[in-house]
């Protein structure tokens, strides 16, 4: 238009699934911010309860500990109230330091699968083309400038905090990401001349 160009790529993937131990260990060391529930509390129990060792040497914590239950994160589940033979569950209501509970998260590492489809806009050029009337005189045909990116912006993603493309290896490793670095943007200008 007006000898103004735009030319743009999107990459689309949907489907697969992309376990991340990167989410894994951020969770296991409180690092993540869905890790941040019950710490406050938790922190305020254990200082009065440090408070009340320093000031009572000699007395009984757990008296203290009875007058003054656990504060803390309360894990999702239930617990078995009854026997191994008659089991009967109930919701889970025990306190814990949050450091306890995802410190040893590392059990089930489902909740870390993630699907992997993603939305890219993959590259973008803006070009201008000069207009004939400049190149009257010169032996130029045609003279193009153009702005160029690539790897701009993630429209869709489903995992958090990580590149879906990411990858543990690129041999047998598809599926698995540790440790990756995102992926790299780059930004250039393009001259196109036509003698």
């Amino acid at each position: 238009y007006k000898g103004i160009s735009l030319k743009m790529a999107f990459d689309i993937r949907m489907g697969g699934e992309l376990y991340s131990m990167t989410n894994l260990r951020l969770y296991e060391t409180g690092l993540h911010k869905g890790t941040l529930p019950g710490r406050d509390e938790y922190n305020e129990w254990s200082a009065q309860r440090r408070e009340w060792v320093e000031n009572n040497p000699s007395g009984d914590v757990g008296d203290w500990d009875a007058a003054n239950p656990r504060q803390g994160y309360v894990g999702k589940g239930v617990v078995n109230v009854g026997t191994e033979e008659n089991p009967e569950y109930e919701t889970n209501t025990t306190q814990v330091a949050p450091s306890a509970y995802w410190g040893t998260y590392t059990g089930s590492p489902e909740p870390f699968v993630y699907d992997a489809s993603f939305v890219k806009l993959r590259s973008l050029s803006i070009g201008y083309t000069l207009p004939q009337s400049l190149l009257r005189n010169t032996p130029l045909d045609k003279v193009t400038v153009s702005a160029i990116g690539t790897n701009l912006w993630t429209l869709y993603k489903n995992v958090p905090n990580i590149d879906p493309e990411s990858a543990y290896n690129t041999g047998n490793g598809q599926g698995l990401e540790y440790g990756s670095f995102p992926g790299r943007s780059s930004y250039g200008f393009n001259i196109n001349v036509k003698f």
